[in-house]
């Protein structure tokens, strides 16, 4: 034994025996601190993402406002990086779960990410596919009477894409469920143009009823993408108290009650 401590001392490092093991405390507030750093790091990628989707959905129609196929191609290209960024942070957040075995908030932190990023995504996939529709159809949706309310539910969306992410970065309730119900807005301007769409066909004026199908088809992808920003907010909410707003917010509540 006297061998193995003279062994010991002359390496530099106490032997494993004499080493003080970390009281259970310790241990809990050590693990306490790596987590919050990994959400820490976690909410900073996410935030940049969210940052980048909101450039492309604005970006996205400044196409029809120039002649310039720049911000057209520009979106186009960042749709991969965004991709990218969404495969990073899943992968971050499954190492986390597996390495720190979260629970409680924590866990539904990570799940809510894993989640909320895919919807994210599939916004910058609109935003691609408005950019690609104008790129193709600019010309003709320039003659278009409704530009004035794409342009509304476009200056709509990128309030409600930012009002969510500071939901996130701030874990603010209340401020996700304003962008969970304001969504309803946005499904009802949409229905408004299709039953314009609708009750044109009529006219028999195939040149309007053709401008009005490339600015119904404009208008859908603003929806899809008002869907999964009100997807985010859902999320926001579940990973602050453990329970979905769907019910809440349900559009056929008041039928239902009625019954």
């Amino acid at each position: 034994m006297k061998m193995q401590n003279v062994f010991g001392r002359f390496w530099g490092r106490p032997l494993a025996s004499s080493r003080p093991k970390p009281l259970i405390g310790e241990e809990k507030a050590l693990d306490e601190i790596l987590m919050a750093q990994d959400k820490a790091r976690i909410t900073r990628e996410v935030l940049e993402m969210g940052r980048m989707t909101h450039e492309m959905l604005a970006r996205s129609l400044y196409v029809f406002e120039s002649n310039d196929d720049k911000d057209a191609r520009s979106v186009i290209e960042q749709d991969n990086e965004v991709d990218r960024q969404e495969m990073e942070i899943d992968w971050e957040c499954l190492s986390t779960m597996a390495i720190r075995q979260p629970i409680h908030d924590d866990l539904r932190f990570l799940f809510a990410v894993i989640k909320l990023t895919t919807d994210l995504e599939r916004v910058a996939d609109e935003s691609t596919n408005l950019a690609r529709h104008l790129l193709l159809h600019r010309s003709i949706i320039r003659e278009s009477d409704d530009l004035e309310e794409i342009r509304s539910m476009k200056d709509s969306l990128l309030e409600q894409l930012k009002d969510v992410l500071k939901a996130f970065e701030k874990q603010d309730l209340s401020l996700a469920r304003q962008v969970f119900a304001r969504d309803r807005s946005i499904d009802e301007r949409y229905n408004k143009l299709y039953e314009s769409f609708l009750d044109n066909i009529s006219v028999k004026d195939n040149d309007r009823i053709r401008r009005q199908a490339y600015i119904l088809a404009l208008a859908r992808h603003l929806e899809r993408a008002g869907d999964h920003i009100a997807n985010v907010a859902e999320y926001i909410c579940f990973m602050i108290t453990g329970e979905r707003i769907a019910s809440e917010s349900d559009p056929n509540k008041d039928l239902n009650s009625s019954e």
